[in-house]
């Protein structure tokens, strides 16, 4: 007879996901969304047990040890496997032609049955052969490239494109993507040495566009700002990538895809391009990070996007003064937390800011003296507990030989950079929102001059550490950042100059738009002067 089912569908329980098929349909409610082929799965489970209960009453069961005779025969698994595709008619097929029980029992070689492998297993697949084999392997929805490129004949998602990698148009958008591979994924690959965004989604891009239109979007974009030629290409790349993303938002299977997830990365890196930031792809990161959350599974293309969407929104609670709107809980589990490596060192400085964001902007009466004694106090730790080679490989406090103010400060490498830069920050912060200064006397006064001179002597560091390692371009960004919000510390016109000349250079450099930060700057120095 045919081999029974289960209501679970292969695609929601390769995802782990509550399939709900509704009645007289023959696709559950997910796979009819995603347009997907739609495949009960078997009922048969396979699991490592060396006990089991047996129930003997209506209310008593007995425990016992699954023990085995010492001559019991063990099957000798192949290192390789065979399947063969199932055809459901068989089935009907064999059950027309079943022999009655008592002859069928008397049949001593029956034929076996061959059970196709779940759908997460199934690659290459080619509908002219009748038996494929496999390797015996982990299930890839959990291996660093999850989601890369499904099945084609069961995933019908827009996601994808199965076929020859590569389909550009023109010579140019060869080049646009090369831009992006050659520069702007350094940005975002700034606290990650295994360089996802560099190596690991352009790779990616050959099969699925919406991750290839992002990536075309946001050089051109790039390109038009250098280049001061008027940008007629972007929009067109970024509706390519609406069109694949708008009906994907609502799919409960496709929506958790960390190439989807990386392509909204991008495409945020495109709108922040644009000095009228709409902020639109910033909460389509924050939903991510959420959702993603709550999977409960990583990867580590999944571990990198997460970072770098923190460190955009770390960008836009720091101008506008508002507490990061991703919930830092998605974070504890991050492998950053028990890791001793120079990204980890690196990021958990990057959560210690934005903890102290959120408590620097958080609602009146949300702060507390105790909080803010916590953090400096972790901020601390984390300075005096860093590895040695954190340290400045050469630090110079005095007047530069160009002129400038600001120190010189040289570091081994990106994450010592990017993490000092954050304790800077961190400094910064603390010292401006200390809840002491609120009180009245002396005291109070003293401690404002102390925070005032905190402040300042970090803000120089912050430039410092930019203006050092120029080949690290991620660094100007963050000082732009902070000058954004406290530029106005600086009193001495000297000082002041060197600000706007080292924004003004930030500018030049197409790395950040600062035209806009220094017109505020000069319009508050002047109303003080």
């Amino acid at each position: 007879m045919p081999r029974k089912q289960n209501a679970i569908c292969r695609n929601c329980q390769a995802r782990h996901l509550r399939c709900v098929r509704e009645p007289d349909l023959d696709r559950c409610r997910r796979c009819t969304i995603g347009d997907l082929v739609c495949e009960k799965g078997s009922t048969f489970r396979i699991r490592n047990v060396v006990s089991g209960v047996r129930k003997s009453g209506k209310r008593s069961k007995n425990s016992r040890d699954l023990d085995y005779d010492e001559d019991q025969v063990w099957v000798t698994i192949p290192s390789r496997l065979s399947f063969e595709q199932h055809d459901p008619s068989e089935d009907a097929d064999l059950e027309s032609t079943e022999e009655p029980r008592d002859q069928a029992e008397q049949d001593p070689q029956p034929q076996p049955r061959h059970i196709s492998p779940p759908l997460s297993f199934m690659r290459n697949t080619n509908s002219a052969q009748d038996e494929q084999e496999f390797d015996v392997h982990p299930n890839p929805l959990f291996s660093p490239s999850a989601h890369f490129l499904p099945e084609p004949q069961t995933h019908k998602s827009p996601l994808y494109e199965p076929g020859p990698p590569w389909s550009f148009e023109t010579s140019h958008e060869a080049q646009l993507f090369l831009h992006y591979v050659q520069r702007l994924a350094g940005w975002l690959d700034s606290l990650d040495s295994d360089r996802h965004f560099a190596i690991d989604i352009p790779r990616r891009a050959g099969n699925v566009p919406v991750i290839l239109n992002a990536i075309l979007a946001s050089a051109s974009r790039h390109i038009a700002w250098i280049s001061k030629i008027e940008d007629t290409e972007s929009g067109r790349y970024h509706d390519k990538c609406l069109q694949i993303l708008i009906p994907l938002l609502d799919s409960p299977v496709d929506v958790l895809d960390d190439n989807l997830f990386a392509a909204i990365i991008i495409l945020r890196q495109y709108e922040e391009y644009d000095e009228a930031d709409e902020r639109c792809h910033l909460f389509g990161t924050a939903r991510m990070v959420d959702s993603l959350a709550q999977l409960g599974t990583y990867t580590s293309l999944r571990e990198a996007a997460n970072w770098v969407a923190l460190r955009q929104e770390i960008h836009i609670a720091l101008t506008r003064r508002q507490p990061v709107s991703i919930a830092l809980g998605a974070y504890h589990s991050s492998r950053y937390f028990c890791s001793n490596t120079d990204d980890a060192w690196g990021n958990r400085m990057v959560y210690l800011f934005a903890r102290v964001l959120n408590f620097a902007f958080a609602p009146e009466g949300g702060s507390s003296k105790e909080s803010w004694a916590e953090l400096a106090d972790e901020v601390e730790a984390w300075n005096a507990t860093k590895p040695e080679h954190f340290a400045p490989l050469w630090l110079d406090l005095s007047p530069q030989r160009d002129g400038s103010p600001f120190p010189e400060i040289l570091m081994l490498g990106g994450p010592q950079v990017h993490g000092m830069q954050s304790y800077c920050l961190a400094k910064i912060l603390l010292a401006t929102y200390d809840p002491r200064l609120l009180a009245l006397g002396f005291e109070a006064r003293s401690l404002q001059k102390e925070s005032e001179k905190t402040v300042l002597q970090n803000l120089r560091l912050i430039i410092g550490l930019a203006r050092s390692n120029p080949q690290h371009e991620a660094a100007f960004m963050h000082a732009s950042h902070i000058l954004s919000a406290c530029g106005t510390y600086f009193s001495e016109r000297e000082e002041q100059d060197a600000v706007i000349e080292f924004l003004n250079d930030i500018h030049t450099r197409g790395i950040w738009k600062t035209y806009s930060i220094v017109t505020r700057l000069q319009e508050q120095w002047n109303e003080h002067r």
